[in-house]
């Protein structure tokens, strides 16, 4: 299991690197790269998804969100994230990630988010 629990880090790890590459060059396709075709995000808090409906659907496809994340792109010039929390179930064969993500707008100001997704 410490295997199983070292490939999913790295699969964490390189899921944000691909988004973060993926705001720097304009590039959709980096934001499902690394995940299956059938993937499903899903988003949370509720209440912040609820919130933010623009921008936040509680689940999506991957074909979805990088359609989503095209016209967002449009605003967006850079990103940082920085994982804050992490539960890897090897039993389940699941995780749960807590992010803290900067997203810099074309205009030059910063919004600071915070999103867990599994």
């Amino acid at each position: 299991m410490a295997d199983f629990r070292a490939v999913l880090q790295r699969t964490i790890n390189a899921f944000l690197e691909d988004n973060t590459q993926g705001v720097k060059t304009r590039d959709t396709s980096l934001f499902s790269a690394i995940l299956t075709e059938d993937c499903i995000r899903s988003f949370r808090p509720l209440s912040f998804v609820n919130r933010y409906p623009q921008f936040f659907e509680p689940q999506i496809t991957n074909d979805d969100y990088e359609a989503h994340m095209r016209m967002d792109l449009e605003y967006m010039k850079d990103v940082s994230q920085e994982v804050s929390r992490a539960v890897i179930d090897t039993a389940q064969c699941a995780a749960v990630i807590w992010t803290e993500q900067t997203v810099v707008t074309t205009d030059g100001s910063k919004k600071l988010l915070r999103l867990s997704g599994t």
